[in-house]
């Protein structure tokens, strides 16, 4: 584990709820229930030790929206964070190399959800739902999974309580198919309107979005503005007026994909 953060664990809100649409996704990104956590989570990433608020794991009496709140960060930084199209093969090299903590991502992941003893429940989901992601378009359903060795196939089966789909299971579980409706939760892939990116210095920009609905694709679109460069990388930071600093995104050449971090450590969730 990693003693790089200093957190405060919370519960939702009062107030969140599932049919709540008054803090969507101008501020959070997506509906509370699944978005109530997204502020504290990047504020976490951009100020490690400030005890920001962050999604406590839910507890068999905790309501539903404790669970959706607890998973979206964790889908949601894979994808748009470390630019993970298939987040199931990511996670599978960060367990094969020992799960290195020398990324922030990497390290905030190893602080929240490992040290909670939850990410095997997410990865195993993972593993089962054979899910691609792209930037701009829907999830894509796999009709194959991938052939895993030897030593994953007893991992998944020593983890295949996480399917257990039985009336009794209480609802921080993972069953069978898309069970806290992650991937209908993420953001839409329409950029928004209202967003400027500027250049400050060679191979350096800025980009301020107004809200925080869509964010991901208004990078995209406006990432694809700025003028190419010869075989290097424009550096974009981004900030979201209501939750703040999101990370320096660049863009792989090999995947398409707008990421923050290393790109050793995108590659792998997108081979």
């Amino acid at each position: 584990m990693t003693d790089q953060y200093l957190l405060r664990r919370v519960e939702p809100p009062r107030g969140t709820g599932l049919s709540d649409h008054a803090m969507r996704e101008t501020a959070l990104g997506g509906q509370s229930g699944w978005s109530w956590g997204m502020p504290g989570v990047y504020q976490a990433l951009a100020a490690p030790r400030s005890y920001c608020p962050v999604p406590a794991k839910p507890r068999n009496e905790s309501p539903h929206e404790a669970s959706l709140g607890y998973w979206a960060p964790l889908h949601h930084l894979l994808i748009y964070r470390l630019g993970w199209s298939r987040p199931d093969r990511g996670l599978r090299w960060w367990y094969d190399s020992g799960k290195p903590t020398n990324d922030a991502t990497l390290a905030f992941l190893a602080e929240v959800w490992d040290r909670d003893r939850a990410l095997d429940r997410y990865l195993a989901w993972s593993l089962k739902a054979n899910v691609e992601f792209h930037t701009n378009s829907s999830p894509i359903y796999l009709n194959r999974p991938d052939a895993l060795s030897r030593d994953w196939e007893s991992w998944l089966a020593q983890n295949s309580q996480v399917y257990d789909s039985s009336s009794n299971v209480d609802h921080q579980f993972f069953t069978e198919g898309d069970t806290f409706h992650l991937n209908r939760h993420l953001q839409s892939t329409d950029p928004s309107s209202e967003a400027t990116i500027t250049v400050t210095k060679d191979r350096r920009a800025v980009l301020v979005a107004a809200d925080a609905e869509n964010w991901y694709a208004t990078l995209g679109a406006l990432g694809a503005t700025l003028e190419p460069l010869n075989n290097q990388s424009w550096y974009v930071d981004v900030f979201v007026k209501p939750i703040g600093f999101m990370g320096t995104f660049r863009q792989s050449r090999s995947s398409g994909n707008w990421f923050s971090g290393q790109h050793r450590i995108h590659s792998p969730g997108n081979r």
